[in-house]
């Protein structure tokens, strides 16, 4: 089992001429670890991804038209369900949480959440 440090990963989004970059901010970082959780039609899938730390981020490749950073601290997930703000997330919706990897194999905390509709 591997130690959380106290760090939360920054996040910015910037979008120009059609790209959506992602800045990612983590001290000492190695890797991030993403997972992409998408609701539709009631079933949840959870996908999890590895890369060396950047700290730009071309979405670029997931197709994603839209996207949005919220507080990760409004989400919850309770009796099989999801909510964000309280209130239980009744439409499709897919979205990703970002940890990143310190020199010293610690996890951060969970980044805030980045929402996003695709092309």
């Amino acid at each position: 089992r591997r130690a959380l440090s106290s760090e939360k990963p920054k996040m910015n989004i910037f979008k120009k001429n059609g790209s959506i970059e992602l800045s990612l901010g983590c001290s000492n970082a190695r890797g991030i670890i993403g997972l992409e959780i998408k609701i539709n039609g009631g079933q949840t899938s959870v996908y999890k991804y590895l890369a060396p730390y950047m700290e730009r981020i071309n979405l670029n490749f997931m197709k994603i038209r839209e996207a949005e950073i919220l507080p990760i601290e409004e989400l919850s997930y309770q009796n099989r369900k999801w909510y964000f703000d309280g209130k239980p997330i009744t439409h499709d919706a897919s979205f990703i949480i970002l940890m990143c990897i310190d020199s010293q194999n610690k996890y951060t905390l969970l980044s805030d959440l980045i929402t996003f509709s695709r092309k």
